[in-house]
């Protein structure tokens, strides 16, 4: 069958299809090439059967928590199968009640991906030939990719997945509640409205070059998915979408809007919004990339939130703003601590001598850069420990607390007052005035130590009135 005569058919019959098609195939190659596969199955009785004709079988591979899989008794609705996570030992009590009420089968298991990892006693356990191992199902290798005809991927260098895209669904096409796992989406665009509300999460597919031009999707969520230059113009409406744990490359939207986003652990970068409307978007860099198993560069995601500063600047959305421009200043501070930190990571003690020479070469300048992004970074946290940035003024009132406690205390073991209240009487009076205070008897370095206070004091006045001043800004 075409795409098009795959994507025409009722939803229903779609999924049964791939049921009995790209679905089976896909599984039969999972149990001969996953690690300990069939041993995962045995484990938790679970058959190639029950796996294939379920209406998401990401699910049987996504997540750090165990699952609940819950089949219901009628037979006449489309998807008798859903899941729900473990979260706690009374949530998982309640779920086996309500399911047991109601006549429903239910089995805890764990994730394959999660049971690989702890049955292996590594990450990367998945091979994938010339990508080596990996801990995840990823695409290694695919042709004709900037052909909307032809493109197509493989998954783990071993199967290429069903191609459902290269083509446009128009307004009232259905496409929530088909399965599209394992499915490559390239260059699948989608035009108008009512294309379904329900939830339509989607695992471990390809999607470069997705476009909406003038189209209203809702509640999709992209989990594990390998996303590139997508695309939204023309007041199109991309509403209560999650992508989670992905790779988003590009994305570019112009005249639209962006309502009821996350993005959760997601390598985001290279983004343009032009003229477009942003509600609730919530951001959680992702913790490591798939394939440097290293955090994403604090730098991109400090210019992450600068781009979605000045969007919400130019909507007039003030709270947004000054959320954004907070994190933004805070990566940009671990990018400063992590650049002056490379320097150590540069001249460890090697036998390599033909590496120290290459790299003793650059010694002077690289001793020079980490020390000024070393500088820099000790300002920048101390901005961001007393008044995180100017956004968060109240800070100050805890570090003039702090100081003066301080200061009382050395003022005690100094011998300059008797007691620990004549100190802290004394260290307020100091830190926000000079004048007032008999010095002539002290010594110079008393005397140092109370303009240094005094100074101190004068440095808090200054961030406080520029800290309140700084909220006409938005």
């Amino acid at each position: 069958m075409t795409v098009e005569e795959i994507w025409n058919l009722p939803i229903a019959e779609f999924n049964d299809w791939r049921e009995k098609n790209d679905i089976t195939k896909l599984f039969n190659f999972f149990k001969c090439y996953l690690p300990e596969f069939e041993k995962w199955m045995e484990e938790f009785s679970f058959d190639l059967n029950l796996l294939i004709k379920n209406r998401n079988p990401g699910e049987f591979f996504y997540g750090n928590r165990d699952k609940y899989l819950i089949e219901t008794p009628e037979e006449h609705i489309d998807n008798r199968y859903f899941f729900v996570e473990h979260w706690s030992w009374r949530n998982g009590k309640r779920t086996r009640r309500i399911a047991k009420e109601q006549g429903q089968n239910i089995s805890r298991f764990t994730p394959y991906l999660k049971w690989g990892k702890t049955k292996l006693g590594k990450d990367n356990f998945i091979p994938a030939k010339y990508a080596g191992d990996v801990p995840t199902l990823r695409y290694t290798t695919g042709t004709a990719p900037e052909s909307p005809e032809m493109c197509s991927w493989v998954l783990l260098s071993g199967i290429t997945v069903l191609k459902l895209g290269g083509i446009t669904l128009e307004d009232w096409y259905p496409i929530n509640g088909r399965n599209l796992d394992f499915t490559n989406l390239d260059f699948l665009e989608i035009k108008g409205s009512h294309h379904g509300n329900v939830s339509q999460p989607i695992f471990y597919s390809h999607c470069h070059n997705i476009k909406l031009v003038g189209a209203t999707v809702n509640f999709f969520k992209f989990y594990e998915c390998d996303i590139r230059n997508l695309r939204l113009e023309s007041e199109s409406s991309l509403y209560s979408t999650a992508f989670v744990n992905g790779n988003i490359w590009s994305l570019n939207s112009k005249n639209s809007s962006l309502r009821n986003i996350s993005f959760y652990e997601t390598s985001l970068s290279r983004f343009n919004l032009e003229n477009t409307f942003l509600e609730n978007i919530n951001y959680k860099p992702i913790k490591k990339e798939w394939h440097t198993r290293k955090p994403q560069t604090y730098e991109t995601i400090s210019d992450n939130y600068k781009r979605f500063r000045i969007a919400y600047a130019k909507q007039g959305s003030r709270k947004e703003v000054k959320e954004c421009y907070y994190n933004e200043r805070r990566f940009s501070m671990l990018s400063s601590f992590s650049k002056a930190n490379s320097f150590n990571g540069n001249y460890k003690i090697s036998f390599n001598f033909k590496r120290n020479y290459y790299v003793l070469r650059n010694f002077k300048n690289d001793l020079l850069k980490s020390i000024k992004y070393l500088t820099k970074s000790i300002f920048e946290f101390f901005n961001y420990a007393t008044w995180g940035f100017g956004e968060k003024p109240h800070r100050l009132l805890f570090f003039s607390i702090f100081v003066i406690s301080l200061y009382s205390l050395i003022y005690l073991f100094a011998g300059i007052k008797n007691s620990f209240f004549e100190g802290l009487y004394f260290s307020i009076f100091s830190f926000i005035r000079v004048s007032g205070n008999d010095l002539s008897e002290l010594s110079n370095m008393e005397k140092l130590i109370i303009g240094s206070e005094a100074l101190t004091g004068w440095i808090v006045i200054v961030l406080l009135i520029n800290g309140y001043a700084n909220k006409t800004r938005y």
